[in-house]
């Protein structure tokens, strides 16, 4: 569930969000909940800059436990009024070697583009690459459709292949 606030009178223009979802590690079954908000700042008509903090909590039924804080930056480029290309940098902070891998949040850089369809649709595509790897290679893809609903109010949603 994510709650954003983007209108023209917004104070601080950005998102809060928290996701709960149980992944499986070696048999080993985690829940996690993730916490995150966001910041936007438009430079200009055509560049607009974002920034993101996540706090992950893991806990597995045996009682193991692991916790990890991260940060995003991304640009978006306007290159027309209703399409833009995007760039941007997940998990920039290196995590802790104690956990492990399949619960760790890979670094890695997106490259997209969005589209907006007589302000009422926005397509979205990013392709994911790794950024600390020797050979960068292609991670997974996200595409999203959104929605705009009465007044400020959007529907979104997408799926993601890592």
């Amino acid at each position: 569930m994510t709650f954003t606030d983007a209108t023209d009178s917004a104070v601080l223009p950005g998102a809060l969000g928290y996701r709960r979802h149980q992944i499986s590690d070696n048999g080993v079954h985690f829940k996690e909940d993730e916490f995150k908000g966001a910041l936007a700042y438009q430079l200009s008509n055509r560049v607009s800059l974002g920034f993101g903090a996540s706090h992950l909590k893991s806990e597995g039924h045996s009682g193991v436990r692991y916790s990890q804080t991260n940060m995003d930056l991304g640009v978006l480029f306007g290159l027309r009024p209703n399409w833009g290309l995007s760039v941007s940098g997940e998990n920039l902070i290196e995590q802790d070697d104690t956990i492990p891998l399949s619960l760790q949040r890979i670094s890695r850089v997106a490259m997209g583009t969005q589209y907006v369809y007589q302000r009422s649709v926005t397509l979205r595509y990013e392709a994911l690459m790794s950024l600390y790897t020797e050979n960068t290679q292609l991670l997974g893809h996200r595409a999203g459709v959104g929605l705009a609903m009465k007044g400020n109010f959007f529907l979104n949603a997408g799926y993601s292949i890592d």
